[in-house]
């Protein structure tokens, strides 16, 4: 038992000391946790926390599993082998191009996102699967 509380003691030091000084989560700290579209920016732009970049790539994926599972109105033909850093890029480049939008819900915001870029009508190529 002493052998495991000196290695967490050990362990915690470790920690607070290869963490950047200045690093600072994007998260607010009055207690909001609803995304929307200006915190899933803040979470997923390039440079961004280590901590909020693992909160957003689990954002993006669960909503797009949300998407495909519960919203029968999603359709997207989305290829198969999509990666989630395409996902992120992909809403990345229209949270940047379209700051206006950034106050909606991330999760419509998302929706519309995946459906504008693979877009099912726009000659789907043979890896893409009707989502």
């Amino acid at each position: 038992m002493r052998k495991l509380f000196l290695f967490m003691a050990v362990l915690a030091a470790f920690t607070a000391v290869i963490a950047p000084a200045n690093a600072q989560s994007a998260f607010p700290r009055n207690g909001r946790w609803t995304m929307d579209g200006n915190l899933l920016y803040a979470i997923c732009k390039p440079g961004a926390y280590a901590l909020d970049m693992s909160y957003c790539q689990g954002y993006l994926l669960a909503a797009l599993d949300t998407m495909m599972v519960m919203d029968r109105s999603f359709s997207s033909c989305m290829p198969r082998r999509v990666t989630t850093a395409q996902l992120r890029d992909v809403a990345m480049r229209v949270l940047r191009e379209r700051p206006e939008i950034r106050h909606l819900s991330g999760g419509v915001l998302l929706a519309q996102i995946y459906q504008d870029a693979w877009n099912c009508q726009v000659g789907a190529a043979d890896d893409r699967g009707r989502v």
